[in-house]
């Protein structure tokens, strides 16, 4: 009954579906992977977010090092001063759906280290250039909580003077005196939670990361019902052209006349010539 699936037609359709089949499944697994991660990021914020404060040096206690794993926004006390002749801008940091930028300014903690503090965030400017106005730091000694993060890959493209696409602490050293440059910790930053004295105006504090998980599971669920799909429509197909193969009638082949047959079909051929009348 299904003698057609051998054909080369049916087997072309079959692998077609077990193409989008796969190529589904595979979208499926990789929303499914976005969302562990989504995951583990948001157990790094449950986790670390209000712990009590650390000391920066017992997470970096080197300048070159990377933030250690798990550690991601990990409160740490700084006390000492801020270095506001290296400030930066971060560019393109929308909040809320409003464009604008991030003040990034080194903090010089007691002791020699230097972590680039994220200060918070300023709207864009009447121009589009930059921001309007931007606040100073505190002057003098300060004592300043802030929540580390792992540095940012570097930008493939040039931004302005004094601003940067990513927060890489390394785009920032060129502006640091030498021995301030020589305690950069290159592998983090920090977002500021605190800082005490207060600054007379400050950038709007980045609120806390979102705790959900987004789409992907919905997303992965979606993937994995479609290549179910793709495979239950090739059978589908299968079986309504099996069923109209049922429907029609067979033709019976035809048989091959036998020599009596043939004899006959020569006598009643001889017999209407004899009976047919001849003219004149």
């Amino acid at each position: 009954m299904y003698r057609f699936l051998l054909s080369r037609r049916w087997l072309g359709g079959l692998a077609l579906a077990v193409v989008v089949a796969l190529g589904c499944v595979l979208l499926g697994m990789w929303q499914w992977d976005r969302r562990e991660q989504q995951l583990e990021r948001n157990a790094l914020v449950t986790g670390n977010y209000d712990r009590p404060s650390a000391a920066l040096t017992a997470l970096l206690p080197e300048a070159p090092a990377d933030l250690p794993d798990g550690t991601e926004w990990t409160p740490v006390e700084l006390s000492g001063r801020y270095l506001p002749e290296a400030s930066l801008l971060l560019r393109n940091r929308p909040l809320d759906g409003r464009p604008g930028y991030h003040s990034l300014v080194p903090f010089e903690a007691d002791g020699g280290a230097v972590l680039l503090v994220d200060r918070g965030w300023l709207p864009i400017g009447a121009t589009g250039a930059g921001p309007d106005d931007v606040p100073a730091p505190p002057d003098g000694e300060v004592r300043a909580v802030v929540r580390l993060r792992p540095a940012e890959p570097v930008a493939t493209r040039d931004a302005p003077g004094g601003q940067v696409y990513r927060i890489d602490p390394r785009q920032a050293a060129a502006s640091l005196p030498g021995p301030a440059a020589d305690g950069l910790r290159t592998g983090a930053y920090g977002v500021l939670a605190s800082e005490q004295p207060s600054a007379a105006s400050a950038p709007l504090p980045l609120p806390r990361p979102p705790h959900d998980e987004g789409p992907h599971l919905s997303y992965s669920l979606q993937w994995f019902v479609f290549a179910l799909g793709a495979l239950v429509a090739f059978v589908v197909l299968v079986r309504r052209t099996a069923g109209d193969d049922d429907r029609r009638p067979a033709v019976r082949p035809r048989r091959r006349p036998s020599a009596e047959d043939e004899e006959d079909a020569l006598l009643d051929a001889a017999e209407r010539a004899d009976s047919t009348p001849r003219a004149g």
